[in-house]
């Protein structure tokens, strides 16, 4: 078995090379020292704090998904106004004589409509999944 000093000298190498072990030490004393109601304290804040954590996701969740309803409705009046001017094909200005004349082929018109279709669904599903997350069942 090795002699003491030689086990001392070598924890005294290892302390002055880091302070770590001196950091260790002093949370050490401060935790075993600790009022217990300090203690009851801090959770108490731990509480408070993450009460107002989730009162803001809360809030950030309703702002986005206000945004992203505004975003999808103001997309999907636009795919609206677009097959209304290919049904009509032309559409004439009294005031004027100026008539517009807009065309697609059926080939475009459905991949317009199909790919429409897919994004308010796949948004749908992101922003209930972003609003209502699957919480301590594992299933992240």
């Amino acid at each position: 078995m090795p002699s003491p000093n030689i086990v001392q000298n070598v924890a005294d190498v290892i302390n002055s090379q880091s302070d770590i072990p001196d950091q260790i030490t002093t949370d050490s004393q401060v935790f075993a020292t600790r009022d217990p109601r300090s203690t009851a304290g801090y959770a108490e804040e731990k509480n408070k704090a993450e009460l107002e954590s989730y009162r803001q996701d809360t809030q950030e969740r309703k702002k986005y998904a206000k945004l992203i309803f505004w975003m999808v409705a103001l997309w999907l009046f636009g795919i609206f106004v677009i097959i209304l001017m290919v049904g009509f094909k032309t559409i004439q200005f009294k005031q004027s004589n100026f008539n517009l004349d807009f065309t697609l082929s059926n080939e475009v018109t459905i991949a317009l409509i199909t790919t429409t279709t897919i994004n308010v669904a796949a948004f749908f599903l992101a922003v209930t999944k972003y609003l209502f997350p699957n919480r301590g069942r594992g299933n992240d």
